[in-house]
């Protein structure tokens, strides 16, 4: 009887062993011969996922519990990502209509009251860089309107918090290339900003012409009459 059953296993395993090698590429027979325990079902699980018998099968639970959680969490995001998209609109166009109200009164405050009976007047700021502090106190401060008002950016922890012109420069400068700046504010236009960073840069590199370019067509403005 026991013969019978030996018999039997071995036609069993020969026959898995043939499929599997028709299914498979004829390497596999070395992974079966290899194999710990000589086993046709271990050797496909170490053939196909590359890991060792001992681990793939451990490994391939794990794999299979992380994936539903990384599912659920992104759907979990989505979820509160569409319930409070309303919010996120509505803190938007708070934020946009704010800042249309401060610019617009802005504008109002220096067409109607800041400019005066003048047709422009200007807002210059600038530091105590060595750069330029020199220069613009020689070459530009002086060729300014008398109502211009002058800022200096190393000062301004001394500066009024709500005076206009503190308010100017910090909604109309940027916060790119802001110092030195010339604000040029025409009655009913909008503000033209010069920018004086990048020629004051270009200028320590041996490059002064975007300089004199810039502060000629600064000067003519502020001069028109």
């Amino acid at each position: 009887m026991s013969t019978a059953r030996r018999r039997a296993s071995c036609c069993a395993r020969e026959t898995t062993e043939s499929l599997i090698r028709t299914l498979w590429p004829p390497r596999l027979s070395t992974a079966v011969r290899a194999s710990p325990t000589g086993s046709s079902i271990f050797a496909l699980v170490e053939y196909a996922s590359g890991c060792s018998w001992l681990v793939a099968i451990p490994e391939m639970k794990t794999r299979a519990k992380v994936r539903p959680t990384s599912r659920m969490q992104q759907a979990f995001l989505l979820v509160v990502v569409l319930l409070t998209a309303p919010l996120w609109l509505v803190a938007l166009l708070a934020i946009v209509v704010g800042r249309s109200v401060q610019v617009v009164g802005l504008y109002m405050l220096v067409w109607l009251w800041w400019i005066g009976r003048a047709r422009r007047r200007v807002l210059f700021v600038y530091s105590d860089s060595p750069h330029w502090k020199e220069y613009v106190e020689s070459n530009i401060v002086p060729k300014l309107p008398p109502n211009t008002v002058v800022l200096n950016w190393s000062n301004r922890a001394q500066w009024p918090k709500f005076s206009l012109p503190v308010l100017l420069f910090r909604c109309f400068a940027g916060e790119r290339e802001f110092n030195p700046i010339g604000l040029v504010f025409d009655r009913f236009d909008v503000v033209e900003p010069y920018r004086f960073w990048q020629p004051f840069r270009d200028a320590k590199h041996g490059r002064s012409e975007p300089l004199q370019l810039l502060e000629t067509r600064f000067v003519k403005h502020v001069a028109e009459q």
